[in-house]
């Protein structure tokens, strides 16, 4: 790897920790009641924290300014649940989705639809494992 590409990754990594590090931990509570706790930066939630919605709804994982990007678990108040890889605030990327019937879906997502390849099981044993695409079955 030549200097140049070294220097440049190194003053990313470093203005990346330098951001992080400006984060102060704090609360925020919006005018629907729902709750934030996590680190913030310019007054929007960025790195780890927790999102409680007055229903009950919960998000626990990763933000990027304000919304939902990286990493993190919903729960939905009903019992459903959501594990896995976020951007722009919706699935995207790998995670597994639980409904509360006993229904589940755990593969690749984009936009909020399955898409690539994952595995359906519908509530009735019948299990739909292959390539997604745009939230419907391709092919096994």
């Amino acid at each position: 790897m030549n200097h140049a590409i070294k220097f440049f990754l190194t003053i990313t990594f470093l203005s990346t920790i330098s951001f992080f590090a400006n984060a102060q931990k704090q609360t925020i509570t919006f005018p629907d009641s729902s709750v934030y706790e996590g680190q913030v930066v310019e007054g929007k939630a960025e790195g780890k924290g927790t999102l409680k919605w007055s229903n009950g709804d919960e998000y626990k994982g990763s933000f990027r300014i304000g919304k939902r990007e990286g990493s993190g678990t919903m729960k939905w108040m009903n019992g459903d649940e959501y594990k896995g890889e976020w951007k722009n605030d919706v699935f995207e990327g790998k995670g597994t989705m639980k409904w509360v019937n006993g229904q589940s879906y755990s593969g690749e997502w984009y936009k909020g639809k399955y898409n690539g390849f994952g595995k359906l099981t519908h509530v009735d044993g019948i299990v739909e494992d292959g390539l997604w695409q745009n939230g419907r079955f391709k092919t096994k």
